[in-house]
Parts: structure tokens; C-alpha cells; sequence
């Protein structure tokens, strides 16, 4: 992380002016934007039942295929076996009926001899096993034929359960196309959490804020559940899944500060996908940092701010906040701390209006007070009085 003089570093802040223009910006786009939302959820609870039967035939076609996959590898690994000891069946046949015949061309030429009686025996012993042997293959190969007609079966129905699963996977593509976007849900979490912020700042009423923060949460959590449950393309809103989008960032954390420690991580669990762990994006990082912070998972989440601590930046910021409030260390909070609140909300545009609470510093603060820290940034972004009313959250 760059280094910087805390004593210069010039801290975000706004004014009531300010607060007030975004604020009726704000409102006018929380109703369009509830209103969108309200029609989007009719049009899904209309296709609520013929989604939940494609997913479902979608679940079944799988199971199907994995099977059909299961028993071919099976039946193939009998019929490469069965061919196996066929084959060693015809060696052998051919190496005793060898030897019968070097026997049999030794008795010729010893004649009448106790020494060539011997030998007869020793041969109709060697035609026993032969016989013995080509029995054997005589009731191997039927079963192998049996079994090549089961796999060429089995493979014909993979083919067609495939076929099936692309079919019903189109089905599914058609009906996706028909449901509105799911951006309408993040963009209205940042809308009304925004909102929630700039009446904050005018009313001071953290009761009211923390209500208004739990149902945007809430806006947040359904969404991860409609996505996992296969609501959405995976591969048309990559970016909203896994803990990728801001909005799930925010969302865990603030579930944290406001005391939903439990939900907080069953949103964890809903959102996050171990396939999907790429930490080298910035918010995945974020939120398994605290996905692993909430399920205890103290090894895993060492290994990640281990993996990061020489980074810089954001990232160097939030390792060394994360690490500030596991060890106790009090100076690097510090410095993280304020790093984090001058730098988080930079990309932010005029026309978007000043960012005026930060809820993942928020957050790391509250954490920190609740390890013994202390948090001595004194910004706009995260206001005290709201710290303190989310100690008692």
C-alpha cells in the first residue's frame, strides 16, 4: 500500500446541500425503480411454475446423464476385461495345444514304450484343459456380445437424454430471455441504500437507517437465491455472481454491522461457490475475507490475507484492516482504516453525488471495537453515532 502522511490525507466530506440534491434525486429513482421491480416480480410469478417444471426436468435429465455416464464406464471397463481374459484364453489354448502337439510327435517317434504311454497320458490331461479352456470361452463370448449390445444401448440413450437436456435447456434459455434483469434488484439495493444514507445524514435517525439497510438487504439475498436456484444465465450475469457485484459486498457486510451475523452467512453460503473462488477480484476477496471471518474458517482466511499481503492499494488495505482486527494491532488499523475511506469512493462520479457512508468501513470499524480496537478516523463516511448504535446491534 502507498505510503502517506495521516495528519495530510484529505478525508472525503459533504455538505447538507449536497445531501439534499442527491436526496431528491434519490427518491424520484428508489419509485421508478420499486415500481419496475414490483412489475418484474409479477411477470416472474407468472412464469414461476413453468421455470420450477423446466429446472426440475432440467435436475432430472441430469441425474439421468450422470448415471447413463456411470453405467458406460462400468459396462466398459467389464467388456475391456471380459476381452482381456478372452484373450488370455485363446494364449493359452494355443500354448497347451502347442505343447500337445510336440507330445503327440514325441510318441510317434518313441513307439510302443512305457515312456510313450506316459507321454499319452500327459497329452489327454493337456486335452482336458484344452476342452476345459475352450468351455470357458465358449460361455465368455455371448456375455461379451450381450454386453457390446448393452453399451451400444446405453450410448444411444445418452445421445438422446443429451439431446433432451439441450432441448429443455433451450426452453429454459427462451424463458430467462422473458424475465426481466436482475440488475433491476442491484440497482435498486444501491438506490435506496443511497437514500438510506442521505436521510441519515439529515435525521440522525439510526433506527430508521438500520430498518431501511435490512430490506435492501433483503433485495440482495433474494436475488443470490433466484440465481442459485438457476433463475438466471450464469453465463450472461457472470458478474453478479459468486460475490463479484458491489451490491453482495455491501449487502454481507452491512448484514454484519447490523447484527445479522447468522443470515449474513447463510447469504454467504447462498452467494459464494468454492468452483468460483477467482480472489483476484477485488470484491470476491472482500467477501470470502468475510464469508471465512463468520464461518470461523481462521486458516483459509490467514492463507488469503498471506497470499495478499505485499499487494498494494484497496486490496493491501483491507489485508491489513482484516489483520489489524484478527492480531489487535491498533497502528495498522489505523493506517488501513483511513486508506480504505479516502480512497473507496474516488471513481465516483459529480452527477453521482458524494458517497456518504462507507458500510464496509462501517463495518471493519465495528468489528474492530468488538476486538479491542479503536477507531479513531474521524470522517463523515463513517459516522460515530452510527458506530456506536451498531455495537448494541
Amino acid at each position: 500500500m502507498p505510503a502517506f502522511n495521516p495528519q495530510k490525507l484529505a478525508l472525503p466530506s459533504f455538505n447538507e446541500a449536497q445531501v439534499l440534491t442527491v436526496l431528491a434525486e434519490l427518491s424520484a429513482e428508489v419509485e421508478d425503480l420499486k415500481a419496475k421491480v414490483k412489475e418484474a416480480r409479477l411477470l416472474a410469478e407468472s412464469t414461476k411454475a413453468e421455470l420450477a417444471g423446466i429446472l426440475s426436468r432440467l435436475d432430472t435429465l441430469r441425474a439421468t446423464i450422470q448415471r447413463g455416464e456411470k453405467d458406460i464406464e462400468e459396462l466398459s471397463e467389464k467388456i475391456g476385461a471380459e476381452n482381456d481374459q478372452i484373450l488370455s484364453l485363446h494364449q493359452d489354448v494355443a500354448i497347451l495345444k502347442q505343447k500337445a502337439e510336440e507330445i503327440k510327435e514325441e510318441i510317434a517317434k518313441l513307439g510302443r514304450s512305457p515312456s510313450a504311454n506316459k507321454l499319452k497320458r500327459e497329452r489327454a490331461r493337456l486335452n482336458v484343459r484344452i476342452e476345459d479352456k475352450e468351455a470357458e470361452l465358449s460361455q465368455l463370448k455371448p456375455q461379451v456380445e450381450a454386453d457390446k449390445k448393452a453399451l451400444e444401448d446405453l450410448e444411444a440413450r445418452r445421445e438422446e437424454n443429451n439431446h433432451q437436456y439441450r432441448a429443455v435447456q433451450k426452453e429454459l434459455s427462451n424463458l430467462q430471455a422473458m424475465l426481466p434483469s436482475p440488475y433491476l434488484y442491484t440497482d435498486l439495493y444501491s438506490a435506496v441504500t443511497k437514500e438510506a444514507h442521505a436521510n441519515y445524514y439529515l435525521d440522525k435517525d439510526s433506527a430508521r437507517w438500520a430498518k431501511t439497510l435490512g430490506g435492501a438487504f433483503g433485495i440482495v439475498y433474494d436475488l443470490s437465491c433466484d440465481i442459485r436456484s438457476g433463475k438466471y444465465r450464469l453465463d450472461r450475469y457472470s458478474d453478479l455472481i459468486g460475490g463479484r457485484s458491489t451490491a453482495s459486498v455491501e449487502a454481507l457486510y452491512s448484514a454484519v454491522l447490523l447484527g445479522h451475523s447468522a443470515k449474513a452467512l447463510e447469504f454467504f453460503k447462498i452467494t459464494s461457490d468454492p468452483a468460483l473462488y477467482f480472489h483476484n477480484i477485488f470484491n470476491i476477496m472482500r467477501f470470502w475475507l468475510m464469508g471465512f471471518y463468520l464461518d470461523q474458517k481462521w486458516a483459509p482466511m490467514r492463507e488469503l490475507l498471506r497470499y495478499y499481503r505485499h499487494s498494494d492499494g484497496m486490496r493491501s488495505a483491507y489485508v491489513e484492516a482484516w489483520l489489524a482486527i484478527l492480531d489487535g494491532n491498533q497502528v495498522l488499523f489505523d493506517r488501513a482504516i483511513r486508506f480504505i475511506v479516502r480512497y473507496e469512493f474516488q471513481s465516483a462520479t459529480a452527477k453521482e453525488g458524494p458517497e456518504l457512508i462507507s458500510l464496509p468501513a462501517l463495518t471493519l470499524a465495528k468489528l474492530a471495537l468488538r476486538h479491542g480496537l479503536q477507531c479513531n478516523i474521524k470522517v463523515q463516511t463513517v459516522p460515530q453515532e452510527l458506530l456506536k448504535a451498531a455495537l448494541a446491534w
